[in-house]
């Protein structure tokens, strides 16, 4: 039988241990060698009993507790050979114990196969792991900014899923961390949110696999199901593209500004579906009255939301939208990758109508200046170019 038991998990420690028959790994090491005795004690082993201790990367809430271990136990520890650097830095006399295995390789135990998935989180070399046992595969998957494609299809395969949810964006956004930090957090090499954790989860999952309730030291243990599933993955990789809609109220006249816009509709091939729908701009006279403004805002209103596609992470145009840099636009790009669709409106002459922006999940100002929404356009397709080239670690961002 398959076992997974989480002895601790938060920015202030990580640590579980998996159990494939007669094999006892233990994922991380971030609270005290101690606690770690003493929950492994608490279901009859000892660290003696263990095959080897999984490391993910080398933040200290993943390795506090490994100074300590080492001293008196000689577990072999697998990590990638960027996390086995670090650790050799820090570490005295870890040397004879790391046991250094590349992306992709698969490690062999008795009763387990351990494989070793990319992640993308700000350190070295950070890893996910699939491993098979004897009754089915659990995939282990936390820190990381965005899912990997590699990364992402392998794990869906697996029969239990541990993945880790850290925040909730809003929430966030609008919480008391310094902005640097929220920017960290929301990058490509942060974390991921609930709501791209659970779209990347949830798809098709079915009875494929059962999260771990939290639970301490004392957390409970998983029996691996089976079945299997399948979903979405992160924008601009080589799998399922992500779909991106543009809807923009008025067409392009001048010839500068569509061939312009007809640029980056083409390099945004590469990256997502993208698809731009134009809308007719409502008639006005010359100088309308609010009440016209009003009707001619709300028709138009009516031919957007008809455009956009459901579930769809909706961006709205407006100027007194919040503004950002091209990182943190590109941050949200990445923690919203996930989603079935993501849509970005641009109004027309007289902007857009308030229950269109009422709706959207961000509404987004470019500057405090005012622009020509047919320029606006072209800056919104360069930006999410931009984003996506931030988000792959391209050169055309400097």
């Amino acid at each position: 039988m398959t076992t997974f038991q989480t002895f601790a998990s938060s920015s202030s420690g990580n640590a579980s241990l998996l159990s494939a028959g007669g094999t006892h790994l233990l994922i991380d090491i971030g609270v005290s060698c101690r606690r770690v005795c003493q929950a492994l004690a608490a279901r009859g082993l000892k660290a003696e009993d263990l095959a080897a201790v999984l490391i993910t990367h080398e933040h200290s809430d993943h390795i506090s507790g490994l100074a300590t271990y080492i001293k008196k136990y000689r577990t072999p520890i697998v990590c990638t050979p960027g996390t086995a650097r670090q650790l050799a830095f820090r570490l005295a006399g870890i040397e004879d114990l790391l046991r250094p295995a590349a992306l992709g390789e698969t490690v062999a135990f008795p009763e387990a196969e351990v494989t070793l998935l990319p992640t993308s989180h700000d350190c070295r070399e950070s890893a996910a792991f699939h491993i098979a046992g004897p009754d089915g595969a659990v995939g282990y998957l936390t820190d990381t900014g965005y899912i990997i494609d590699e990364t992402g299809r392998r794990l869906l395969g697996a029969d239990l899923l541990v993945l880790e949810s850290n925040h909730d964006e809003d929430m966030l956004l609008a919480g008391p961390y310094p902005y640097a930090l929220k920017k960290r957090v929301l990058g490509p090499q942060g974390h991921l949110s609930n709501r791209a954790a659970a779209l990347y989860a949830g798809p098709g999952s079915g009875d494929r696999g059962q999260t771990p309730g939290p639970g301490g030291l004392d957390g409970p243990s998983g029996r691996v199901p089976t079945g299997r599933g399948g979903g979405d993955l992160h924008p601009g990789g080589g799998g399922r593209m992500q779909r991106v809609t543009v809807v923009c109220v008025g067409k392009l006249k001048e010839r500068f500004y569509a061939e312009a816009a007809a640029e980056y509709v083409k390099r945004l091939g590469r990256y997502c579906r993208l698809e731009l729908v134009e809308l007719p701009e409502q008639r006005l006279p010359e100088n309308p009255s609010p009440a016209e403004i009003e009707r001619a805002l709300a028709r138009e209103a009516e031919a957007i939301r008809a455009k956009l596609p459901r579930e769809a992470a909706v961006t709205a145009l407006c100027i007194e939208g919040e503004t950002r840099s091209s990182e943190a636009l590109a941050a949200l790009l990445g923690s919203w990758g996930s989603q079935k669709a993501l849509a970005f409106v641009i109004g027309g002459s007289y902007g857009l109508h308030p229950s269109v922006k009422a709706a959207a999940r961000l509404r987004l100002s470019m500057s405090p200046m005012t622009f020509p929404h047919h320029l606006a356009r072209v800056m919104l397709l360069e930006q999410i170019y931009r984003g996506f080239q931030i988000l792959e670690g391209g050169k055309y961002h400097k």
